[in-house]
């Protein structure tokens, strides 16, 4: 904010100095552009290679509030400030006194109101940008009339993506009221009416329109197919249907065309409308379309990219695809295409992406692969390829990422299959049948990896110490690939921009510390056989996915939850160790999803604390989830994936992880009564507390946590009736107290009555599901006796109580004012010699 302000000012001082020079016969110095973007004109975070490179850009953004200053540059023609943040503010309504303005891009700057129609002031304008000015998805601008456009008869480039149009009905007339429009951007404006009855517009110039992400749901409207000028065209995820070929209204009427976007929609013999394509020199195709892909695709010959990414195509790859000689982008992902990848696209020297994941493609990768020698991104994973990986691979020296992951691929990988691979950045090839056989003993790649996911290659016995080469990983997951030996204890120091890192279901052993690693976020080392005390975090370190399930660590928490930074921990599973102690006092303040604390010997009294879990306790908990699962990854789409004990078994939680709150205590030696504390965990959906030596009832209020899902208070030796509110808990489908001392009638509810009746085994209850009911009323008759003895305790504890207040209150009758007055002391101490003078002389007359 300052920064803009000095800058406006110093603009405004030189304008000043200049103009007075210019008295004395010099030239004038008008300031006619300013020109302070953010981010340096790139907006988008899909421009960065990670997250950490678009947050430490981020740092430049100018903020605060735009210097009336800015007024003074009345010669002023361009002014640039996109890409900022402007922290919500209004655009000031006095822009629109600069009335010799030619460009105004204000767009991406999270402004924030209404656009002030002084802006149709600026007659002059030939740019006029106010798209995208929030930076989430649920807010947006909002405009309620925009025919003070009109008065813009100059504008060439007009963008109001984003921006909330939903109330305007009239703003195609106004747009047509533009004639020297070429550039049109109004994708995301919650259009709904696209005036399906205009024939035409005199929008003659036009050459670029995108009404993208607008729900229409009509049919395609006939004064698109009459703009003739038309170069670019992005229709797509408007949810048009229909017929859109063999007539005067036709994608094939439109001569210029060369960019045609319309994924998204539902066109009729959608492969009849790629046949028409093929009369339009096309240079970039990204459509919906389903059934086979014609032979016809290959006479699309200027074709430069091809996305037919995530539609309901099947069948093969035509050979003809390797007639695309100019291709430069294949997006033939998410589709049900099936046989094998043709050996014509081999021929694509040209080829930078080449993206078949999510497929059902089959068959061997051959050597034609390493004639790709401009690729750059391979992505092949989620099909069902299988035999080894061709040598060749190695050979494509400008290949950045390459995803192999889930498929059938068997053999060894060497040495070879890396040789020329220089530019690498992500490797993926989890879940083959993959082994990693070196020849050489202390090999060095020539890659520099940020991202490498090998799960289930065989990557062991030993470590892989060739990965300390890879200084520059933000994402490491070598999980069940057969790693049987000793992490090196300095291992991690080697990583210090590392984000996820995975190496669960090994044999590595050894013990574990996070010195050097300011940033990692996930950490999961489950299943392995490390031993020691558990690692302790400096401060702002803790992760907020930290699994150590299922090793050998042992001593007490303390080392771990009172370290600092614990307060943005989401998950923390600890399962299945030899800890043991009491869970500290300085761990309160929480706000969990996940808590696993289950097969240790940890004992003492379950915290009252556990309801300042706030996470668990708060309803509205979706930003918190959405910032913990998704937006700490480097490639902005993976997701943590965690195994969980819940129901009564074990399952593998992935996108769906931040859905699931579990408070698993299970299987060590707590005592005591469950705290009713607990019972604030309204969002809770996996609950367990059996194995242990907890007493007491059950608390009534366990009726308030209506999310939860699992229950399981089994082996425990808790007492009394089951609570009548379980009936409230709808949701419930697994439920476990067997075991306990529990008494009484089962309370009535569809969920409860649906279980097995295993869940009530070993206490003294009946009625359904429970199939013997003898005893139901003796049982019953034993609990009324048990109120009723409680009642008569309750009786005699009010008589105790009643004598001793009576007691109390005549002894300090008495005592008080003795110990308040001097003359009421003599007084009682003279009547006490009376009565021990009488009392004496009645003695002695009785002994006479």
């Amino acid at each position: 904010m300052v920064l803009l302000m000095k800058q406006i000012n110093l603009l405004l001082g030189f304008q000043r100095t200049k103009t007075v020079a210019n008295g004395m016969g010099l030239s004038t110095g008008h300031v006619h552009r300013i020109h302070l973007p953010g981010l340096d004109g790139h907006c988008d975070w899909r421009d960065y290679a990670n997250r950490k490179e678009y947050e430490k850009a981020s740092k430049q953004k100018l903020k605060g509030n735009i210097t009336s200053s800015l007024l003074g540059l009345q010669q002023l023609k361009y002014l640039d400030l996109s890409c900022n943040d402007f922290g919500g503010i209004e655009v000031p309504k006095s822009i629109g006194s600069l009335k010799i303005l030619r460009y105004l891009n204000l767009s991406n700057s999270y402004f924030g109101g209404n656009i002030p129609s002084q802006v149709g002031n600026l007659t002059k304008l030939h740019v006029l940008c106010l798209g995208n000015f929030r930076n989430t998805f649920d807010e947006s601008t909002t405009m309620m009339n925009i025919r003070w456009l009109s008065s813009l008869g100059m504008l060439h480039h007009l963008d109001k993506s984003g921006v909330d149009l939903s109330k305007v009905v009239d703003w195609l007339q106004v747009i047509n009221t533009l004639p020297s429009l070429v550039e049109l951007h109004m994708s995301s404006c919650q259009l709904s009416n696209i005036h399906l009855h205009v024939p035409s517009l005199n929008l003659t110039s036009l050459s670029l329109l995108d009404l993208s992400l607008n729900s229409f749901d009509s049919s395609m409207p006939k004064w698109i197919f009459s703009i003739t000028s038309m170069v670019s065209l992005d229709l797509s995820g408007c949810l048009f249907n229909g017929i859109i070929h063999g007539s005067e209204y036709s994608f094939r009427n439109l001569t210029s065309l060369e960019f045609l976007h319309v994924n998204g929609n539902n066109f009729i013999n959608s492969p009849l409308v790629l046949k028409d394509m093929s009369r339009i020199n096309l240079i970039s195709l990204d459509i919906g379309v389903a059934g086979h892909l014609p032979n016809q695709l290959g006479k699309l010959s200027n074709l430069v990219q091809l996305r037919l990414s995530e539609n309901y195509i099947n069948g093969i790859i035509p050979n003809s695809i390797g007639q695309l000689s100019f291709l430069r982008t294949l997006d033939l992902s998410v589709n049900q295409i099936c046989g094998s990848i043709p050996y014509s696209i081999g021929r694509l020297s040209l080829l930078e992406v080449l993206d078949l994941r999510l497929n059902q493609l089959n068959g061997s990768l051959h050597d034609w692969i390493g004639r790709l020698s401009s690729l750059n991104k391979l992505y092949l994973s989620h099909n069902q390829l299988d035999g080894p990986l061709p040598d060749s691979i190695g050979q494509l020296s400008k290949l950045v990422n390459l995803d192999l992951s889930f498929n059938l691929l068997t053999g060894v990988v060497t040495e070879t299959h890396f040789a020329n691979l220089a530019s690498l950045n992500s490797l993926e090839v989890k879940s083959n049948n993959l082994t990693l056989r070196l020849q050489v003993a202390k090999w060095i790649p020539c890659f520099h990896l940020q991202r490498f996911s090998v799960s289930s290659l065989v990557l062991g016995p030993h470590f892989p110490l060739w990965l300390q080469s890879q200084k520059d990983l933000t994402y490491l997951d070598i999980s069940n690939t057969k790693i049987s030996s000793t992490m090196p204890d300095s291992f991690m120091r080697f990583f210090p921009n590392l984000y996820y890192l995975n190496m669960s279901r090994n044999h590595i052993q050894g013990t574990f510390t996070l010195l050097g690693v300011p940033s990692v976020q996930i950490i999961d080392l489950s299943f392995n056989e490390f031993r020691g005390k558990l690692p302790s975090f400096a401060f702002g370190m803790f992760p907020i996915l930290l699994d150590l399930s299922s090793n050998s660590f042992v001593g007490s928490l303390d080392n771990l939850l009172c370290s600092n930074g614990v307060s943005e921990a989401r998950v923390l599973d600890l399962g299945n160790n030899n800890l043991s102690g009491v869970i500290p006092e300085c761990w309160d303040a929480w706000p969990s999803l996940i808590l696993d604390l289950a097969h240790n010997n940890l004992f003492g009294n379950i915290p009252r604390c556990f309801n300042n879990f706030s996470v668990l306790s708060v309803m509205e908990t979706n930003s918190i989830i959405k910032y913990s699962f998704y937006a700490i990854y480097d490639d902005w789409s993976s997701f943590a994936s965690e195994s969980l004990v819940t129901k009564g078994r074990e399952d593998t939680y992935g996108t769906i992880l931040g859905l699931v709150m579990l408070l698993d205590l299970s299987s060590n030696n707590f005592s005591g009564h469950i705290p009713n504390e607990l019972m604030a965990l309204k969002k809770l959906k996996f609950f367990n507390l059996s194995r242990n030596q907890l007493t007491g009832w059950i608390p009534e209020k366990i009726g308030d946590m209506k999310t939860l899902e699992s229950l399981d208070l089994s082996q425990n030796k808790l007492s009394g009736e089951l609570p009548m509110s379980l009936a409230k808990l709808n949701s419930l489908s697994s439920f476990n107290v067997s075991y306990n001392n529990l008494i009484g009638k089962i309370p009535t509810s569809t969920q409860i009555q649906s279980l097995n009746e295993s869940s009530f085994f070993g206490n003294k209850l009946c009625g359904a599901p429970l199939t013997k009911t003898d005893g139901c009323v003796q049982v019953e008759e034993r609990a009324n006796t048990r109120q009723d003895q409680k009642e008569d305790d309750d009786e005699d504890w009010g008589f105790t109580i009643s004598i001793l207040l009576g007691f109390v209150t005549g002894f300090w009758i008495i005592l008080a004012p003795l110990i308040v007055s001097n003359s009421w002391r003599i007084a009682n101490f003279r009547l006490f010699i009376k009565v021990r003078y009488v009392v004496s002389y009645v003695i002695c007359i009785g002994i006479v």
